[in-house]
């Protein structure tokens, strides 16, 4: 089942709101119509009652980008984020987190970003579970890098909103929205948010092969009413779909994509555009390959990998009507005792229309750990 995002109004979020209760119930529905209490969906696990634990999510990272063109400049970025959080469990499937995101750049006095972090997740049933306030997106959602760059986890590694995930044996969806920037009446400035759904549906699997069936699609959202700006409102559309082909740890991924501006006033330097992309990939315990082909036709997706860009979002300086690239990247990585894991990433970009080879490379270690601190007594809050 593919659950198509109708083409919006760009000064109506309100539609934001009813097509991703929409999405839900219609997921909902296609997955297992069964009874969600806590009863009979075994949600409810007396042992589990009151844990409270102690989360530390952390990564320090050397990253270096060596570009050469007129696209993107080339950037160095080292440094390291750190998340600790607290979390309490009533039962099993209901989970309250609160902590902070602090984020430090080497060479700087001071912290670059300080985020309050708060979230409430929920189970749905075995398989599907709903987030309220922060979540974490390590896996970018599962987009490919023409609509999710990579270095967002470097840089914005948070997302806050709504999310719901699902994940059964032969299907997974990831749906959410994100506010980047949320308004009050009378606010001097805007509302951000991007929001789309990553599906994943296997169309056949026998022993060492699978075929798989990738779905994509964001929009990104700027506007807002009752604020004290007079500006143009912006929504952008991105589309992907295609077919995955995995043979052991090896595989292939061949996609076609889409873009359309759907703003009532028409801003950025194309209206609409297309691509082709092809994604060879090997995938190993220890050893990490990707390698492949991009052609586009006017195409632009405001948190795509630039490179890959027609044009960039929000601005007509740099218009590249036609891009055809070759790119590579690896990574090395190695387990630490089951505390995280060390990473080295290489890549690079190879532009057809470009003289230059653009190049990055970087050192990153990953930290995930949860400590159980006790257990407390839960019972109901009484008021009068």
């Amino acid at each position: 089942m593919v659950v198509y995002w109708p083409q919006i109004e760009a000064h109506m979020n309100l539609r934001c709101y009813r097509l991703l209760a929409i999405c839900i119930a219609l997921l909902i529905a296609f997955i297992n119509p069964i009874s969600i209490s806590a009863q009979e969906s075994n949600l409810v696990n007396s042992s589990d009652s009151g844990k409270i634990f102690f989360e530390i999510r952390s990564l320090g990272f050397f990253q270096n980008y060596e570009y050469f063109n007129q696209i993107k400049e080339g950037e160095t970025l080292p440094g390291i984020w750190l998340q600790p959080t607290i979390s309490y469990r009533p039962f099993d499937g209901l989970n309250f987190r609160a902590g902070i995101h602090m984020l430090n750049y080497s060479g700087r006095d001071t912290l670059a970003k300080v985020q309050p972090l708060f979230s409430i997740e929920t189970a749905l049933y075995p398989g599907a579970k709903v987030i309220l306030g922060s979540f974490y997106f390590q896996d970018h959602h599962r987009l490919e890098i023409p609509l999710y760059r990579d270095n967002f986890y470097f840089k914005k590694p948070v997302e806050n909103g709504v999310q719901v995930r699902i994940d059964r044996k032969k299907f997974w969806a990831d749906i959410w929205i994100s506010w980047e920037s949320f308004i009050l009446p009378r606010d001097p400035f805007q509302e951000r948010l991007f929001a789309g759904q990553s599906i994943q549906t296997k169309l056949f699997s026998s022993n060492n092969f699978q075929i798989t069936l990738p779905f994509q699609q964001t929009f990104a959202h700027r506007g807002g009413q009752d604020i004290t700006i007079d500006t143009t409102l912006m929504t952008l559309y991105n589309v992907a779909s295609g077919l995955t082909f995995n043979y052991k740890n090896a595989g292939l991924t061949a996609m076609l994509m889409g873009y359309k501006d759907l703003s009532h006033q028409k801003q950025q330097a194309y209206k609409q555009g297309s691509a082709l992309w092809l994604k060879f990939f090997y995938n190993a315990k220890v050893f990490q390959f990707t390698g492949g082909y991009w052609k586009a036709h006017q195409f632009m997706s405001p948190k795509g990998e630039e490179l890959l860009m027609s044009a960039l979002t929000e601005t007509n300086s740099i218009k590249y009507p036609n891009v055809e690239v070759f790119f590579g990247s690896m990574n090395i990585t190695k387990e630490l005792k089951n505390v995280g894991s060390l990473v080295f990433s290489s890549g690079c970009f190879k532009n057809t229309r470009l003289s230059n080879l653009d190049y990055y490379y970087g050192l990153s270690i990953h930290i995930n750990q949860e400590f159980f601190l006790g257990r407390v007594r839960a019972s109901e809050l009484v008021t009068k």
